[in-house]
């Protein structure tokens, strides 16, 4: 079956430098994988407890999706906005 999103919104485990966004569940992964790829636009939601983690299996380069997190530290900001766009979202 084919969908088609205008936007998809993905919570993750993981955020890592070389391997990407990844999740515990490779059901889980499957899943968004193929919401990532048929999307107009992929946005990951994650705290900054994420970054530098890495679960069982890969969903994809970072390059894939914009990631919408709490205030980073400046160093991890700098590292990652390479790779992909960041929203740093306040209180």
């Amino acid at each position: 079956m084919k969908y088609r999103f205008n936007k998809v919104f993905l919570g993750m485990n993981g955020v890592h430098l070389k391997y990407g966004y990844t999740t515990p569940d490779p059901d889980e992964a499957s899943v968004k994988t193929v919401a990532s790829q048929q999307g107009d636009q992929t946005f990951v939601l994650v705290d900054d407890s994420k970054f530098g983690q890495i679960s069982f299996v890969k969903v994809g380069d970072l390059a894939i999706a914009k990631i919408i997190t709490n205030q980073l530290t400046p160093k991890i900001f700098t590292q990652y906005s390479g790779q992909t766009t960041i929203q740093e979202v306040t209180q």
